[in-house]
């Protein structure tokens, strides 16, 4: 089943987006081979099964974690989001086609 990963890192000082996602890239591949197991270590990260989403939020004094959330995606779900995004592209290309005239 499709599947959102939601990794919050928390700890006292902010780090900015690529920094970010490089601290947790031990975690996101244990993640995900833990969750499609058989393929060579490091390699189900990319699977398109699952999706990922990076937070922070700062800690206290030497607090230090990542928290994990994993969001089970309906087939509905995943739908309605295409859907959303034809619906996002095709006013996009109008808007687009309009300013080109």
């Amino acid at each position: 089943m499709p599947t959102k990963v939601v990794m919050t890192r928390v700890a006292p000082t902010m780090a900015d987006f690529d920094n970010l996602v490089a601290s947790m890239k031990e975690i996101i591949d244990g993640v995900a081979d833990w969750l499609i197991p058989g393929l060579a270590p490091g390699r189900a990260d990319g699977d398109p099964r699952i999706s990922w989403e990076y937070c922070q939020r700062k800690g206290g004094v030497r607090e230090y974690g990542i928290e994990l959330e994993f969001i089970h995606l309906s087939k509905q779900y995943l739908i309605e989001q295409a859907r959303k995004a034809i619906l996002e592209n095709q006013a996009f290309i109008e808007e687009m086609t309009r300013e080109a005239k």
